[in-house]
């Protein structure tokens, strides 16, 4: 459990920050009086998170595919898996 929440714990810290800024954004939008302006922030968050999750996921679960590979003592394993995701980008 307590390395769950190592990786878990900065994930949802980024996410925290994220929701922070965006209610910055729309504070700041907000003064406009621009109803669909506001409303533009707010339908695009939720989309973000979205795509910001996702990227998580796979970091996280990328990532103990390669540590687990190399506690196996598998590097040659780790080294294609980095690069079959790197170069997929």
């Amino acid at each position: 459990m307590p390395v769950l929440l190592k990786n878990a714990l900065p994930a949802m810290a980024a996410m925290l920050m994220v929701l922070v800024y965006n209610l910055a954004d729309t504070f700041f939008i907000g003064q406009t009086h621009d109803a669909l302006q506001v409303a533009a922030v707010s339908l695009a968050t939720p989309v973000f998170l979205i795509f910001m999750a996702v990227g998580t996921m796979f970091g996280i679960s990328g990532t103990s595919v390669i540590l687990r590979a190399m506690g196996e003592s598998r590097t040659e394993y780790a080294k294609k898996y980095v690069l079959s995701v790197c170069g997929a980008v």
